[in-house]
């Protein structure tokens, strides 16, 4: 039986639905003394409610955090940090989204996870740009285009270029935003 749920909660992973919201809502409910699975139908949860009730997500991600704590789960706390600090920046509190950030950077430097910290560098640029705090967000950019051009990550490379490109546009700076969208474009093509 509990292979099958292992199983099951595996699928999810490749694609959330209506119909299995509903199978992990009924684990969930089914499951409440296994933490460990648990653990695992809360993350998904929140993750499935990020792009149709961001209260639903943060309210599941919490719980998620609840239950990794208890298991002294650090990836798992992680995790569900990411996910609050996704729904609060669909919600437009970045500030908000912004605590978690700063705590899932800590993390990963603790861990000296040079990709993470990346990724999290530019999603804390993301949220300073959506503020209009367009010099912190070049500065966090900035940040992870550094560690990306030292790990040769090209997709990502181009990736956190358009988030430049994005600011330039912004700040109505045409030549810098045309020049930041032409380097994005050259690791696209490699």
């Amino acid at each position: 039986m509990r292979f099958l749920l292992i199983l099951t909660l595996s699928l999810f992973s490749f694609g959330i639905n209506s119909q299995s919201i509903d199978s992990l809502l009924s684990i969930y409910k089914t499951k409440q003394t296994d933490l460990k699975i648990q653990n695992q139908v809360l993350s998904k949860l929140s993750w499935a409610y990020l792009y149709i009730n961001t209260d639903s997500a943060i309210l599941f991600a919490k719980k998620h955090f609840e239950v990794a704590s208890t298991l002294k789960d650090k990836v798992a706390m992680i995790d569900a940090y990411n996910h609050m600090a996704i729904a609060y920046s669909m919600r437009g509190e970045y500030e908000r989204s912004l605590k978690y950030d700063f705590e899932i950077l800590k993390y990963d430097k603790q861990q000296n996870d040079s990709a993470e910290i990346a990724k999290t560098l530019n999603q804390i640029g993301i949220n300073y740009q959506y503020m209009g705090d367009y010099p912190k967000a070049l500065e966090y950019y900035y940040q992870a285009l550094h560690i990306r051009e030292n790990r040769k990550e090209d997709r990502d490379i181009s990736d956190t270029y358009t988030c430049l490109g994005l600011v330039y546009y912004d700040q109505k700076d045409l030549k810098k935003e045309w020049s930041t969208f032409l380097k994005a474009l050259t690791f696209i093509k490699k």
